[in-house]
């Protein structure tokens, strides 16, 4: 007897349908308990777009095979770091998301990465980056 996973299918702002495996939707902290009332039907995360909604759903994929012991330390250490190697408007986009929601890893993650690039870019750029932030954080 074969065990499958239950899906459930999130769209995207744009219109992108995503089938997600629930040990992912377990990680979306601020909506997983919404979802068993949805049943067959499409979740709509209108908030986020398709490419960063399938980033997050990618980013919890890969920790939830370190969480069970299929990578080591190192190789997903080196993975975030590819992970957040992305552009401004990306990263902050990815905060958002992982605000919204609610995966708590991936949000520590871009903070020290958005920490990070403060640092290196200096205080003046911290205006363009609040501006960015908040141009992106809405609550349709």
């Amino acid at each position: 007897m074969e065990n499958r996973e239950k899906v459930t299918s999130l769209r995207s702002s744009d219109g992108h349908i995503f089938p997600v495996e629930d040990t992912v939707i377990a990680e979306f902290r601020s909506i997983h308990s919404f979802l068993p009332a949805a049943g067959d039907a499409v979740f709509p995360i209108s908030q986020i777009t398709g490419d960063i909604l399938a980033k997050v759903i990618d980013y919890c994929r890969k920790h939830i095979d370190h969480k069970l012991n299929r990578l080591r330390d190192e190789e997903i250490t080196a993975w975030d770091r590819h992970f957040v190697n992305v552009d401004e408007k990306t990263l902050l986009d990815l905060l958002v998301a992982s605000h919204f929601l609610g995966v708590k890893d991936l949000f520590s993650l871009i903070m020290v990465s958005v920490a990070d690039m403060t640092k290196k870019k200096g205080v003046g750029s911290m205006d363009q980056l609040h501006n960015l932030f908040i141009s992106n954080f809405r609550l349709d």
